[in-house]
């Protein structure tokens, strides 16, 4: 009975569907129409007259595909990277891959599909996207595009599933020689050792999370592209698609940004081209000054000292925006984030004594590392102009006193937790510094911090090394600036999917409640490290802790939910989806300044990606959570309302020191003026602030993106190429006959106008 009522509703739903061509078919021949091949792929056009809304209905069924869920073009100074293609070669038949189905791949389905010699939309999980499955995709020369699919099954841990290179950033660390197995610190885990970022792939790609949409495509694939049973071959219609992703650069960023200058953009509009072709990546900066240390107005060299605990908080994939980044970026950012909670609910006695002993520290959330030190470079490179945080532009507001890179003492970077065992962490450092003694107060500090949480800090050896880190383009300029990485893994990276879209933490509660043990014991190993450094009275360190109930929730937020504005956390904060999705975060005097972004209906899943519209929403989060961890209502408790806070900071003359934000307390619902000492700052590459930069040199960023159009997903019935001859045939003949009738009439032929003359005369 089962397969009985399988197969009737089988035959309803190609009846369904039949029933749309049938009609397109009928009128074609009856209109004229015509029926459009492409390299024999069909796909039905509409008459320019017949653009009404139910024909379009009846032709292909649409679906909207968001920005975001798309691969296209990244540059370097020297090359492209990434996904394009042609209107001509963007439509194919659709096919699931399956791992077992490879050989299919490699006859391009021809077996199958009787008569069709056009191309394919191959839909497939991420996680098969393996060395293998790349080459034989990349030598193919029958795939349209791939539609990716979330994995159906919990993943391997021992899987190679990174998206980057076998070296993080090879060009531009401490090692010149580019990879090797020196600084091959993602050995492990690499697909390709190159990146799959780094690969010109000639074809699209789509993420498909919508189960609805995903629904409405696997039934128009199983319903015309699946054999019955005891066959292996199909005849026509077939079940297609078409989708584009249209790149507007090409080539590199030095030729897409040589397009888009003046002069050329001038010529281009004479010819009725307009627009840009590409942009750089842009990003902000989150920068805490704890405390901070207020300008005054002197001619003497600065003796103020630095201690400087960094996180990075971008990442990609292999479409740059469906970036969870749980591993490669939120883990490390909840610990440091947990760690300034700490310092701020001691800022008093921390600013006491960062006075005493003119030492400071600062917080860096750096954006764009994972594209050759964005964020990290724009800072060093401002402060060798010595205008960083600010240019000082007069006497009458309060500044923060400019930092140098030589006023650096040293850098403190977390990375990758919630991937070990939650009782230890590696520090690492670079050898050459260990040998020399430089390191030893530091680690010790660490080292009494990680002990206070109940594990314990691996101590480094001569033979140590740095992994990539945002400590490398300041030890590139000044390289007594020390530096430490914390994290779980030592000579290579454990985890094997750094920078990529299948980055999910996908713990087990055994695992879970080991990463968050890992992250508070690296949140305390800073607390501690940045409590000596300022010489915190003693009496103060020893009450330090780690707010555990902070640090669970954030990593449920963070990591456990689905969507950052879904969690408990920031729920109280009442974001509003429909606002951060259609918002770009500028943060540039005010770290909660938003402006609107033309992108419209963007993916809303977790993204890290650094971007070229800075719509990058995780960075909200963070504010609002540094906001609560070490912000200040002391000074505002009698402000009840929004527009009081705005004016209340208007009248202050503190704010190029301290950021102002109207928001709730995450426990309570209360909203309050907050009042911390943080700042967001616009992040470009150095690269495109120097005038005249060589794009083939690798000291900054040159990483662009290009403007791109996208056209939504469509589904249609594609027939064999014997009846679109037969068609076009049977089209030549009718429009012969009807010009051969048509000529051999004259006026006398129509009598109907006969008799409108007649009428007419009398």
């Amino acid at each position: 009975m089962t397969m009985e009522m399988s197969t009737l509703e089988n035959k309803r739903g190609k009846l369904a569907f039949r029933r749309i061509v049938s009609f397109v078919y009928h009128y074609s021949v009856s209109s004229l129409s015509i029926i459009f091949a492409s390299h024999s792929t069909a796909r039905l056009l509409m008459l320019t007259s017949c653009r009404g809304g139910p024909l379009t209905d009846d032709i292909y069924i649409e679906i909207p595909i968001k920005a975001g869920t798309v691969g296209y073009r990244l540059f370097n100074g020297t090359h492209q990277f990434g996904f394009h293609t042609s209107e001509s070669e963007s439509r194919g038949v659709l096919v699931f891959l399956k791992k077992d189905d490879v050989e299919e791949l490699h006859n391009c389905w021809r077996r199958r599909f009787k008569g069709y010699h056009g191309k394919y939309h191959v839909v497939l999980s991420i996680d098969m996207i393996d060395i293998t499955l790349v080459d034989d995709i990349l030598k193919s020369d029958c795939i349209a595009g791939l539609i990716v699919l979330d994995p159906e099954s919990r993943l391997d841990p021992s899987k190679r599933l990174s998206h980057d290179g076998a070296c993080p950033n090879p060009t531009s660390g401490m090692h010149s020689g580019g990879c090797s197995s020196d600084n091959a610190w993602n050995e492990r885990g690499y697909i390709l050792y190159e990146g799959l970022r780094n690969i010109d792939w000639r074809m699209q790609i789509l993420y498909m999370y919508n189960q609805t949409h995903l629904e409405t495509i696997k039934q128009c694939h199983d319903l015309f592209n699946v054999p019955s049973e005891g066959s292996s071959s199909l005849s026509p219609p077939f079940c297609a698609a078409s989708f584009g992703i249209f790149n507007r650069g090409a080539g590199s960023t030095e030729i897409c940004l040589r397009r888009s200058s003046a002069w050329t953009r001038a010529v281009d509009e004479i010819f009725g081209k307009s627009g840009d072709f590409c942009s750089w990546l842009y990003g902000v900066n989150l920068m805490a000054f704890l405390p901070p240390k207020v300008y005054k107005n002197s001619s003497s060299v600065p003796t103020t000292r630095y201690l400087m605990i960094a996180v990075r908080q971008d990442s990609f994939g292999l479409i740059p925006e469906v970036s969870p980044g749980e591993i490669s970026v939120l883990t490390s950012v909840i610990a440091v984030l947990a760690a300034a909670r700490g310092i701020g609910l001691h800022a008093s006695a921390f600013e006491k004594a960062a006075e005493h002993s003119d030492r400071h520290v600062l917080i860096a959330f750096f954006d764009g590392e994972s594209f050759d030190y964005i964020g990290s470079s724009d800072i060093e490179y401002t402060m060798g102009l010595g205008t960083f945080p600010e240019k000082i532009k007069n006497n009458s507001t309060a500044w923060i006193d400019p930092i140098a890179v030589s006023q650096l003492d040293g850098i403190v970077e977390i990375q990758q937790l919630g991937t070990g065992d939650g009782s230890k962490l590696n520090a690492l450092i670079d050898g050459h510094q260990f040998q020399e003694g430089q390191l030893q107060d530091l680690l010790a500090s660490l080292s009494a911090g990680a002990s206070a949480a109940g594990g314990s800090l691996v101590h480094p050896t001569a033979d140590s090394r740095v992994p990539p880190s945002s400590w490398y383009p300041f030890a590139r300029v000044n390289p007594s600036v020390k530096g430490v990485v914390l994290a779980p893994f030592s000579d290579k990276y454990e985890y094997r999917r750094v920078n990529s879209m299948l980055d999910r933490a996908s713990w087990t509660a055994k695992e879970r409640s080991a990463a968050i043990s890992e992250i508070t014991l690296a949140a305390s190993a800073v607390l501690r490290a940045a409590a000596d450094y300022v010489h915190l009275d003693p009496v103060v360190k020893k009450s330090l802790t780690i707010d555990h109930k902070f640090v669970s929730d954030l990593t449920e937020c963070f990591v456990g939910s689905e969507k950052w504005t879904d969690c408990s956390f920031f729920a109280k904060m009442e974001f509003d989806a429909e606002f951060l999705a259609r918002s770009a975060f500028s943060m540039l005097s005010n770290p909660l300044c938003f402006w609107l972004s033309p992108i419209s209906e963007p993916y809303l899943g977790k993204s890290t990606y650094i971007s070229a519209e800075a719509t990058n929403t995780l960075r909200v989060f963070i504010a609002h959570a540094l906001f609560y961890a070490i912000g200040s209502t002391a000074d505002t408790s009698n402000i009840t309302d929004e527009k009081s806070c705005a004016e209340f900071t208007k009248n202050q003359n503190d704010f190029h020191v301290y950021s102002y934000s109207w928001q709730a307390d995450p426990y309570t619902g209360v909203y309050r003026c907050y009042r911390a000492p943080f700042r967001g700052f616009e992040t470009i590459s150095p690269a495109f602030q120097i005038e005249g930069y060589d794009f083939k040199n690798n000291t900054y960023s040159t990483w662009t993106e290009s403007i791109y159009t996208i056209e939504n997903l469509r589904l249609y019935l594609v027939q064999g190429e014997s009846y679109e001859y037969s068609m076009l045939l049977i089209g030549i003949v009718f429009a012969v006959v009807s010009f051969l009738i048509v000529g051999r009439c004259n006026e006398d032929t129509f009598m109907i106008k006969r008799e409108e003359s007649r009428v007419e005369e009398e």
